[in-house]
């Protein structure tokens, strides 16, 4: 890679590192907010007062949280791994390996993103809407998936080419 490209890939490192680490920390924000929603709820219930609409907004809090703190995960080099094999392979084959796995991760969360695409498209045109009191529009957390998936794939495609470039 030419000087340019290498301080072009580094400022868009740095961006898609802000920007997932923002996306985490409010993935975590969403943890603290189910967990707020659920001792409200134990407390309201043994008040005898209903806490209407609290299984759904933790439903779509949930998946907010699991796909927002994906990306983070990639850009810190912290994807589940099967280490076993680490260190009985040359240098060049470890790389490689690691390369084909960030393509597998690159691969899988395009197609989840392609998929939240359709369906967010879809739920929008049709107004669906969460099973419950709330009425949450479908579209919601289908748009977190679509974007939490939208910054793995950049931040996968991003280590593949900081592995290319020996920087693993």
């Amino acid at each position: 890679m030419s000087v340019t490209e290498v301080i072009a890939v580094q400022r868009l490192d740095h961006f898609v590192n802000r920007i997932s680490l923002a996306l985490a920390v409010l993935a975590g924000s969403a943890l603290v907010a189910i967990a707020v929603i659920i001792m409200l709820e134990v407390t309201m219930r043994a008040l005898s007062i209903p806490l209407i609409g609290a299984s759904e907004v933790v439903r779509v809090t949930f998946v907010a949280s699991v796909y927002l703190a994906f990306a983070h995960l990639i850009t810190q080099d912290r994807e589940i791994r099967v280490d076993v094999l680490r260190g009985f392979f040359p240098a060049p084959v470890e790389r490689l390996i690691e390369v084909l796995a960030s393509l597998v991760t690159l691969a899988f969360f395009a197609m989840i993103f392609w998929f939240s695409v359709e369906r967010l498209q879809d739920n929008w045109a049709r107004g669906v809407y969460l099973e419950g009191r709330l009425l949450i529009p479908m579209w919601i957390p289908w748009g977190t998936i679509m974007i939490g998936t939208l910054m793995s794939v950049v931040a996968a495609a991003l280590a593949i080419i900081r592995k290319l470039a020996h920087r693993v």
